[in-house]
């Protein structure tokens, strides 16, 4: 049986800027299951944790697709309350670095290396704001998830 992926959200903690930090990809599924994903990195800032958190995200869809739990022409929606990663998509700013050799210059240039050849990789998808700390059930649920790796790491 294929299980289609509904929605996925995203999000970035740092405890210190850079300091303590997490990411999280909340995986809504459209039985209704929601599945966590998340780590933990001693020195990062709350930016890189954002960037990671979608480039995990689509990491996350590309594998399900070439395991054909997912079809691989499902356009899937990826929420993030980042307007800086949201603006890597929304006004093409990594398709534009990339294509003016100034990437390397940037801040965070492994994951945003990473994020681009990610989506590339992962099929239709679309990148979605949200305010942070609104009333997003599943932009709540990535914020928590983020904290609780954090409290809970080193125990």
């Amino acid at each position: 049986m294929v299980m289609k992926i509904k929605r996925m959200y995203t999000d970035g903690a740092s405890r210190g800027n850079p300091g303590l930090a997490s990411y999280a990809v909340i995986i809504e599924l459209e039985d209704g299951t929601i599945v966590k994903r998340g780590e933990v990195f001693e020195n990062a800032t709350n930016n890189a944790m954002e960037l990671m958190a979608v480039s995990k995200a689509m990491f996350f869809l590309r594998q399900a697709k070439e395991a054909g739990e997912i079809p691989m022409d499902q356009m899937v929606h990826i929420w993030t309350d980042s307007q800086y990663v949201y603006n890597m998509f929304a006004k093409y700013w990594i398709y534009k670095w990339e294509q003016e050799g100034t990437m390397d210059k940037r801040a965070n240039v492994d994951l945003l290396w990473n994020l681009l050849l990610d989506s590339y990789k992962a099929g239709k998808f679309r990148i979605q704001w949200v305010k942070g700390h609104s009333d997003c059930q599943g932009n709540i649920l990535a914020d928590k998830y983020c904290n609780e790796l954090l409290d809970n790491y080193g125990k």
